[in-house]
């Protein structure tokens, strides 16, 4: 039974993986972009500093990007601020477009300043993720453990009690069987 539910685990893992893999690299992106004089389409993943990239309308900005040249752009900064009204860039909120935000109207070339965890939502994502490897234990979860620990150490006591009463009291340690029933008798209140 373990074998085959082992097997069977394995291969829905498997299964799970390969469609996880196929669903990732559905969603890797192309953007227009010009590197040391050619243009040509690159995967967003492939971006760095001082790329020119193209950001039209629908796009999701891939690195946070200097507007360069083009149209004023509405870009909708929900995704970062929570704001439902779109921005305009260049504007009053200067030229920076943000990685994770969306061009709603408009069409311009922008620079990329940063990517991956130099962006803003990179950097956001980078102090979540530090927050959670720091463990916090507060006050009930000490008194939870304090009860378990003590009823543990009760149980443990109790068993060794049991073992040592019914194996030297009556003697249950006299013979191989009742040696065995002694022990299982213990380990049966644990």
């Amino acid at each position: 039974m373990l074998f085959c539910n082992a097997v069977l685990g394995f291969r829905e893992e498997y299964h799970a993986k390969k469609a996880l893999d196929e669903l990732s690299n559905q969603l890797d992106s192309e953007i227009a972009t010009r590197r040391e004089g050619v243009t040509t389409q690159m995967n967003v993943k492939e971006l760095v500093p001082g790329d020119v990239v193209l950001l039209v309308g629908g796009t999701i900005v891939p690195a946070d990007t200097q507007w360069i040249k083009g149209d004023v752009v509405q870009v909708d900064t929900a995704a970062l601020t929570g704001e439902p009204i779109p921005r305009k860039y260049p504007g009053p909120n200067g030229d920076i477009i943000l990685s994770g935000t969306t061009i709603v109207a408009g069409e311009c070339y922008g620079r990329v300043l940063y990517t991956g965890e130099k962006t803003e939502i990179g950097k956001a994502q980078a102090d979540v993720m530090k927050d959670k490897t720091v463990s916090i234990v507060s006050v009930f979860q000490k008194k939870i453990m304090t009860v378990v620990q003590v009823l543990v150490s009760f149980s443990l006591a109790f068993v060794i009690a049991v073992l040592l009463v019914e194996g030297l009291v009556y003697d249950g340690f006299a013979t191989k069987a009742t040696t065995q029933t002694t022990i299982l008798d213990a380990v049966s209140f644990f």
